[in-house]
C-alpha cells in the first residue's frame, strides 16, 4: 500500500496522481503514521493553500479539477472534512506551522456554524452550485472585491489571493487560493479584508445542504472536532462532538413483517455505528456521564456487532431464523438508559 502511494506521489503539488485529485485522508493519515510524514505534510499544505480549500469559510471541497488544487468540484463533504481535521490538528504538533492551526480553526467553525442540527447530529453536504451554477456563491469578480474593499486593503488581499492575475473561474471570475506569502505588516489588512468578504458573501444564495444525519459521517466529524479540540485546547469542538454524539441515531426496531428493507436497514445501521465507537478515546475526559454511556456503546458495538450483522445478513438471504432476539440486544447495549 506505501509502496503505490509512493510512487503516485506528487512531490511538487502534493496528492496522488495527475488531476482530479481527490483529498485522500485515509491514505494521508496512514502516511503519517508510518513514516512517509512528507507525504502528508506536503499534500496538507497545498491542499490548505489550494483553491479546494474556502479561504474565506474554512472546509475542504470534494476534490479538485486540475493538479494544482486550484479550483474545485464545490461541493463540500462531511465525511472529508472530519478526518482533515484531524489530519490537521497532527499535522501542527508535528510542525507548530499556522497554516495547519488556522484551517483547522476555520473548518470547525464551518462544521460548528453550517453543518451542524440544533438536535447536535451533522448534515451530510453542502451543494457545489447556487442559483443553478456551480461554484457561483464562493467565486468573485474584481469589481465586487474592489467595491467591498478599501483601496489599502485590496492591495494587500488582491496579490496574496490571486486577483492580481487573470481569471482562474471559466475565464471571468476569480476563485480564491494563496498565490503569494503575506507581505510583512500585511497581515491585519489581510484578515480585515477577508472578514468584509465573508460578510458580504453571507447575503448570497447559499448552496443546497443535505440535512441527513448519518451514523459513519458523524463518527469522522466526531473523532476530528473532539481530537482537535484537545490538541488545540477547543473545549467547544469537544463540546460539539458530544452533542453530535448524544444526538447519533439508534438502530432501528427490527420487524419480521415488514420484509427485507428493514432487515437491512438494521444491518446498515450495525455497520455505521461501529464507526462511532472511534470517539470513546477522544472522550475520556467527559466526565462519569458521557464515560459510561461510551463504554457502552464500546462493548455492544465490538463485542455484539459481528455476529448480529451475521444473523441480519443471513436471515435476509433465507438462510437463517429470525434475528429479532439478537438486534432487540444490541438495541439495549446501546441504550445507555
Amino acid at each position: 500500500m506505501l509502496d503505490n502511494l509512493r510512487a503516485n506521489f506528487d512531490s511538487q503539488l502534493g496528492g496522488f496522481g495527475s488531476a482530479p485529485k481527490f483529498p485522500h485522508p485515509a491514505d494521508l493519515e496512514l502516511c503519517l503514521r508510518e513514516g512517509e510524514k512528507d507525504i502528508a505534510l506536503v499534500s496538507l499544505e497545498r491542499m490548505g493553500e489550494g483553491g479546494i480549500y474556502d479561504q474565506l469559510g474554512g472546509g475542504f471541497c470534494r476534490y479538485s479539477v486540475d493538479a494544482q488544487w486550484m479550483i474545485p468540484h464545490f461541493e463540500k463533504m462531511l465525511y472529508d472534512n472530519g478526518p482533515l481535521l484531524a489530519l490537521l490538528a497532527d499535522a501542527w504538533l508535528m510542525t507548530s506551522a499556522p497554516l495547519y492551526a488556522r484551517c483547522a480553526e476555520e473548518t470547525a467553525g464551518w462544521l460548528m456554524r453550517e453543518m451542524q442540527s440544533p438536535e447536535g447530529g451533522y448534515y451530510s453536504s453542502l451543494d457545489a452550485d447556487s442559483e443553478h451554477e456551480e461554484g457561483k456563491f464562493y467565486v468573485w469578480s474584481r469589481d465586487e472585491v474592489q467595491a467591498l474593499l478599501p483601496p489599502v486593503e485590496y492591495a494587500a488581499f488582491a496579490p496574496r489571493f490571486g486577483l492580481d492575475r487573470p481569471a482562474n473561474f471559466e475565464g471571468r471570475h476569480w476563485h480564491l487560493h494563496v498565490a503569494q506569502p503575506v507581505r510583512p505588516g500585511s497581515e491585519a489588512l489581510i484578515e480585515a479584508a477577508r472578514a468584509k468578504l465573508f460578510a458580504a458573501r453571507e447575503q448570497r444564495v447559499r448552496p443546497g445542504r443535505d440535512e441527513k444525519v448519518l451514523v459513519s459521517w458523524n463518527a469522522l466529524a466526531i473523532r476530528g472536532m473532539a481530537h482537535a479540540g484537545r490538541v488545540f485546547g477547543r473545549p467547544q469542538w469537544v463540546a460539539s462532538a458530544r452533542r453530535a454524539l448524544v444526538c447519533a441515531p439508534r438502530p432501528p426496531a427490527f420487524d419480521r413483517e415488514s420484509g427485507s428493507k428493514r432487515v437491512f436497514d438494521t444491518i446498515s445501521f450495525l455497520r455505521d455505528a461501529g464507526w462511532a465507537v472511534t470517539f470513546v478515546a477522544e472522550s475520556a475526559d467527559g466526565g462519569d456521564a458521557y464515560r459510561s454511556m461510551l463504554q457502552q456503546m464500546g462493548v455492544a458495538v465490538y463485542a455484539g456487532l459481528k455476529p448480529v450483522y451475521a444473523a441480519c445478513e443471513a436471515h435476509a438471504l433465507g438462510r437463517g431464523p429470525d434475528p429479532t432476539p439478537l438486534v432487540e440486544a444490541f438495541r439495549s447495549g446501546l441504550d445507555p438508559d
